[in-house]
């Protein structure tokens, strides 16, 4: 190929956006809407993770050896080891579970014996760019997975702190950022809901409808989307 036709598709590569395809699950219990999904599914994750052995959100079975106790939904998300610059990315529609903007609860379920808590960020509700570095969080508002949890696994929402938080019609981002994580606390799968009284369950996620969303995240790599990009505006 000539050189030139490599140059244009290089630089092509690096403005087409990338898409995620993932498979979610929805589902309308208890007169609400929930989108589901596990915890190993992230669109993203920062540059410490991807390539630091010893450091950063990884995946227990397939990049740590740390096997998933039984019961778990696949493989789960662990924090090996924390620092100010690590966080996972997740996209997902609320319109695939006929969905609407508002208040939002998100649980997770999961094994957290010593109470490792993390932050969330959500676009549009924390802010409208996604930060290329860790925002200023607050305590009551932003932190998340703040309860003492099994073996076994259990599901966990505060309905006070970082899982409440106003989500939009349609396509939707959030981010896990370090906090104080370690090897003990194991994510296995996340769900929001827009109803309070809701109390999500194994037999909940089992039994929810499956779906695949094509969302776009940007050029791989590259944290600048807007909340106005997301929106399509």
């Amino acid at each position: 190929m000539p050189k030139l036709c490599i140059g244009v598709l290089s630089l092509l590569l690096l403005v087409t956006p990338a898409y995620a395809v993932d498979v979610f699950k929805v589902s309308q219990y208890g007169g609400g809407h929930q989108i589901w999904f596990e915890g190993e599914a992230f669109d993203a994750r920062d540059p410490d993770s991807e390539n630091k052995a010893s450091i950063g959100y990884k995946l227990a079975d397939a990049e740590t050896g740390i096997n998933p106790p039984d019961g778990a939904f696949g493989d789960v998300m662990v924090n090996v080891a924390g620092n100010d610059r690590i966080w996972l990315r997740y996209d997902f529609d609320i319109s695939k579970c006929d969905g609407k903007g508002g208040r939002w609860y998100l649980w997770c379920r999961m094994i957290n014996p010593n109470n490792r808590s993390e932050w969330l960020w959500v676009l549009g509700d924390d802010g409208d760019e996604i930060p290329d570095g860790k925002p200023a969080f607050i305590d009551g508002d932003d932190r998340v997975f703040e309860a003492t949890i099994g073996p076994p696994w259990g599901w966990a929402c505060s309905h006070s702190e970082g899982d409440v938080k106003d989500l939009q019609d349609g396509e939707n981002t959030m981010m896990i950022w370090f906090r104080e994580g370690d090897t003990t606390g194991l994510r296995d799968v996340l769900v929001w809901c827009d109803n309070a009284t809701y109390r999500p369950s194994d037999d909940d996620y089992t039994n929810a409808g499956e779906i695949k969303i094509k969302l776009s995240v940007g050029p791989a790599g590259k944290l600048t989307a807007t909340w106005g990009m997301i929106k399509g505006e």
